[in-house]
């Protein structure tokens, strides 16, 4: 309408003044009269005709114009809703604006282009549903796969061909990482399979061929490139992929027993291709594939297994039946042992005797095994011990127990883990256990009198004070010394001695109840505990008794014999409430009784505390004069007894102090080791020793080696070796002017730790002795592989001589026996010229004593070694070993 009121507006004054000014015209010239009449009168028919002809070409040419306005704008409205119906799209309408063509064409557009939009929304929601539905495809067949499939080889590539079958994928293959973590392709679908060739991938976020979806997806679960020429991460395979016209890319890790094992990825020709429902689908395809993986590894695992379980079982079989053991067959459910021939046979039963019912094989065990047994058969059923092994008693036909060592092993469990079948030995092992039982029996027993040595009467006194003390009872508890025994020993030679001492035992045990304990604590010394004494009353019967009994004369080897003993009593909780201090109250009280004048006893008192309270003041002494340094070295020479002189000096330990005046070191030395004064007392006579040979050779007396006593404590540490190179080196001495005298005991205590240490003695070139030899015992095989020089014979043995003829044969066979190893000898002690003449005469080689000179200070020492007599004498340690 508005066009049309545009166009009359326009139009109609054009069309009157046309009509006007024609008549205008008439009526400027119309002349008067009647002509004038006469027109006038047809005027308005002329009229009439003028403006029928105006209309009539008013009316055409408005027809024209309309025609020319309106036909071209319809005509492309109308041809472009014919192509809106073929193809609707955003398009523009060449219409001008501002009129209702204009917001036609406007409205038209926007039609147009939202019925593009939902036929897109419609075709895109169309191609989902189909790539969804393909998906869907593809799960179930990749699960029928699972199901049929028992390879995993096998379903990596039929879900690579499911995959390619159902979906239009470009490329769908599997990768698994090689060790260095590059994929290598183990299965492969797709027309781009050629990609393969020209593309690498790794799982290493270090490498940029580890960035892309593959190792995002190894490491994070799965990874989606949608526009794979646009991602930064994909840029080493855009050139490749690009050629093969390859849009997006997604990965997915599978894995087995929760680790990653490989990687599935898909490429597709689209971009936007893996939509986000469609990953969903991926991930749980890939779910499913992990679970079937895991349980392919179940499977082949419990398929190993039970192959490597019959395997294992034939080959056990074999062994066994090849052992000579007995071999048994649990059939755990049924509660059935099947028992082979040689089973039946350790026992002396024959087939048809013994039922196969396990409770029936349970009778034939001892009662105070079954226990043990039934626990570790529980332990190895619930799966606790690797394997079953017992060893116990079982009745034999004949009724004698037999120990057997039982070994087995579950060989079967059913789907719930529960053991279905037990496979073992039965080995007769009766021989052995009851050799372990002597040699257990040995372990605490004396070797000679069969009577408990020190270990096990220990323990019982342990138990019997226990009981005591939870009773409110009394035990009594008796140290015994044979009077005279070595005196004895030596004479008449140790067979007797032995044989006197297996009698002593016997006779020790008849006077005593059978739960008292009667104990040899070594040599000639014997422990009775009496568990119930009762009183001490009763303590001094039995004590009488065995003195009255070992009183008795001996017949020994065709020979008779005569002993007495000396017995001190302790009880408890009269005299002592420990086992410690109960031994010292009855070492002390027997010390006593052999001061009373032996064959007595005697019973602990406090008077024989002194004892004890001498040791504390001597603790006290040396504590004081460690703290005073008031200790100095007296020396004494060791000279040949040849006469070639001066061989070295030994340093002894005084006190000049006067607090431990009148001590011998034999008294004081094993206070300082009890109280743990040795190690700082030994460090200074160490280094006073070697700080006083070099103070001698500055003053320009004959550089002397020094000889010191080491003590077990010292010993025992472990590191005397280097404490004694430290002190030589502070003074600039060679070992070979340092000699380490050892006890007997010591050096026997721990063999193979003694040898170690004196080694590295010697390869300081220490000079090495052992001390008092005879006093103790030694193995002489062991003698021979350590690095000593010298032993000294201790001064009892010298003291008689010669008039002793038992003390002059022990000093021969000592020299004798030093010879053959190829050691030197030196008698302590020696204080007489016939001594000096006898040790002479019989080969010993060195003496020392006060015929030679008694022991003095440094000073004095130096004084007498420099007369003219002694230096000229002297001796160097290269002369001698």
């Amino acid at each position: 309408m508005r066009l049309a009121c545009k166009f009359l507006i326009g139009v109609m004054p054009t069309v009157l003044l046309a009509i006007a000014i024609p008549l205008g015209w008439l009526y400027l010239n119309l002349p008067h009269g009647e002509a004038a009449h006469e027109i006038r009168a047809a005027l308005p028919w002329a009229l009439l005709v003028a403006l029928s002809t105006g209309g009539a070409l008013c009316a055409a040419a408005l027809v024209w114009l309309v025609r020319r306005l309106l036909q071209r704008p319809i005509a492309r409205l109308q041809a472009t809703m014919v192509r809106i119906a073929h193809c609707p799209s955003r398009l523009r309408i060449e219409v001008p604006d501002g009129d209702e063509f204009g917001d036609l064409a406007r409205g038209m557009e926007t039609m147009s282009a939202t019925l593009s939009d939902q036929i897109d929304a419609r075709i895109s929601a169309e191609g989902s549903l189909e790539r969804i539905k393909d998906l869907y495809a593809v799960l179930g067949g990749v699960n029928r796969a699972i199901v049929r499939l028992r390879e995993r080889e096998q379903l990596f590539a039929e879900l690579c061909r499911i995959a390619l079958e159902h979906c239009r994928f470009s490329l769908v293959w599997i990768g698994m990482p090689d060790e260095t973590g590059w994929f290598r392709p183990v299965a492969v679908a797709g027309p781009a399979a050629g990609l393969l060739d020209e593309i690498r991938v790794s799982n290493d976020p270090t490498r940029v061929e580890g960035r892309g979806t593959m190792g995002r997806a190894w490491r994070g679960g799965w990874a989606v490139e949608n526009s794979m020429l646009l991602a930064p991460a994909m840029a080493p395979w855009h050139e490749p992929v690009s050629r093969y016209g390859i849009g997006a890319v997604a990965s997915f890790v599978l894995r087995e027993e929760g680790r990653p094992l490989a990687c599935l990825c898909l490429y597709a020709g689209e971009e936007g291709f893996f939509r986000s429902d469609l990953v969903e689908l991926l991930r749980d395809l890939a779910e499913d594939m992990s679970f079937a993986l895991d349980a392919m590894h179940r499977a082949d695992q419990r398929d190993r297994a039970e192959a490597a379980l019959r395997e294992a079982e034939e080959r056990w079989h074999f062994a066994l039946e090849g052992s000579g053991d007995g071999v048994w067959d649990y059939d755990v459910p049924a509660g059935r042992i099947i028992a082979s021939a040689r089973c039946l046979e350790l026992l002396g039963y024959s087939r048809g005797q013994l039922s196969e019912h396990y409770e029936d094989w349970e009778a034939l065990m001892h009662p105070e095994d079954l226990l043990s047994s039934r626990e570790a058969v529980r332990q190895h059923l619930a799966g606790e011990t690797e394997r079953f092994v017992h060893e116990h008693r079982l009745r034999a036909a004949d009724g004698r127990w037999l120990w057997f060592r039982i070994t087995g092993k579950i060989m079967r469990r059913d789907a719930g883990g529960e053991p279905t079948r037990m496979l073992g030995t039965l080995h007769d092992i009766t021989a052995s256990r009851e050799a372990q039982e002597r040699v257990a029996w040995l372990g605490q027993r004396d070797a000679l009198t069969g009577l408990p040595n020190r270990a096990l009467l220990g323990e019982r006194l342990d138990v019997a004070l226990a009981h005591a003390a939870g009773s409110g009872g009394r035990i009594a508890l008796m140290f015994l010394d044979l009077d005279r025994f070595k005196t004895l020993n030596d004479t008449l030679g140790h067979a007797i001695g032995d044989a006197l001492l297996r009698e002593v035992a016997a006779r020790l045990l008849a006077c005593v109840r059978s739960e008292d304990t009667v104990s040899r604590r070594g040599g000639d010394e014997f422990v009775v505990l009496l568990a119930q004494a009762g009183s001490a009353e009763y303590a001094e019967q039995i004590a009488s008794r065995i003195l009255q009994r070992l009183a008795e004369p001996y017949l020994c080897a065709g020979r008779t014999v005569y002993t007495s003993a000396s017995i001190g009593i302790a009880l408890y909780p009269d005299d002592a409430g420990d086992a410690e201090a109960l031994l010292r109250c009855a070492d002390a009280a027997m010390y006593a009784a052999k001061g009373r004048g032996r064959n007595a006893y005697q019973p602990y008192n406090r008077g024989l505390s002194e004892r004890a309270e001498r040791r504390n003041a001597v603790e006290r002494a040396l504590r004081a004069a460690l703290d005073a340094g008031s200790f100095e070295l007296h020396f004494q020479p060791q000279a040949w007894l040849d006469g070639r002189g001066v061989v070295r000096a030994e340093a002894l330990l005084r006190d000049r102090g006067g607090l431990l005046a009148g001590l011998s070191p034999a008294e004081f030395i094993p206070v300082a080791e009890e109280c743990g004064l040795i190690e700082p007392l030994g460090e200074w006579v160490l280094a006073e020793a070697c700080r006083q040979a070099r103070a001698w050779a500055d003053s320009g007396l004959p550089l002397l080696p020094i000889a010191i006593n080491l003590s077990p404590v010292q010993f025992r540490r472990g590191d005397i070796a280097e404490r004694v190179a430290q002190a030589l080196a502070k003074v600039g001495l060679g070992g070979e002017w340092l000699e380490i005298e050892m006890t007997e005991s010591l050096v026997m205590r721990d063999i193979d730790s003694t040898a170690h240490t004196l080694h590295q003695l010697k390869a300081l070139g220490v000079r090495l002795a052992i001390d008092d030899f005879g006093t103790s015992y030694s193995s002489l095989s062991s003698l021979r592989h350590l690095p000593l020089d010298r032993l000294k014979i201790d001064r009892s043995f010298v003291r008689a001589l010669p008039g002793a003829a038992a003390d002059a044969g022990l000093v021969q066979a000592i020299v004798d026996m030093a010879r053959a190893l190829g050691l030197q000898t030196v008698a302590e002690g020696v204080e007489t010229r016939e001594q000096h003449d006898f040790l002479r005469a019989i080969g010993c080689n060195q003496y020392q004593g006060y015929w030679l000179a008694p022991p003095c200070d440094a000073t004095a020492f130096a004084r007498w070694l420099d007369r003219p007599a002694k230096i000229t004498h002297l001796v160097v340690p290269g002369g001698s070993r």
